[in-house]
């Protein structure tokens, strides 16, 4: 019985030993892994890190720019832009008087007074000046197509 005994605990030490080592062994090949990846991510950290220094700041870009700003030409602050008389479109076969409008009591722009005639919204810009000069003009009405109808057959040259 002690021999049984003996040998319980020889086979029982040798199983502790063999799993033992086993799970020392699994514990290193994670432990390498573990350090493969942690040199892979420090690896591309200073990549990262010198595309980030080999590029340029805004503060340097700005000093680039400022060292080929060129004066701004001066505006002909005598031009007080143009009083719209006509539009003529010759694709479409538009050729129409423009007509001043201002804003209606409702605070909108006012149409043009009649189907085929543009409005020129008179208290914006004037053409030619800064700003937006606005034009306005019907597309249809009740009985057919109006000034702008064929505005969509025009085509970009």
């Amino acid at each position: 019985m002690k021999k049984a005994i003996v040998l319980a605990y020889c086979i029982l030490s040798l199983v502790l030993l063999v799993s033992g080592g086993l799970y020392f062994k699994e514990q290193m090949v994670e432990a390498k892994e573990m350090k493969q990846q942690n040199a892979a991510k420090q690896k591309e950290k200073e990549t990262q890190s010198k595309d980030l220094k080999s590029r340029v700041t805004l503060e340097e870009e700005f000093a680039v720019l400022k060292k080929h700003k060129t004066e701004a030409k001066q505006l002909n602050k005598e031009f007080k832009g143009i009083l719209p008389a006509k539009v003529s479109i010759p694709a479409i076969h538009v050729e129409t008087s423009i007509e001043q409008v201002g804003l209606l009591d409702s605070g909108e722009m006012a149409a043009p007074s009649t189907e085929n005639g543009v409005a020129w919204f008179e208290p914006g810009a004037k053409p030619g000046v800064k700003g937006n000069a606005v034009l306005a003009g019907h597309v249809d009405s009740k009985t057919g197509p109006a000034v702008f109808y064929n505005l969509k057959n025009l085509k970009k040259d």
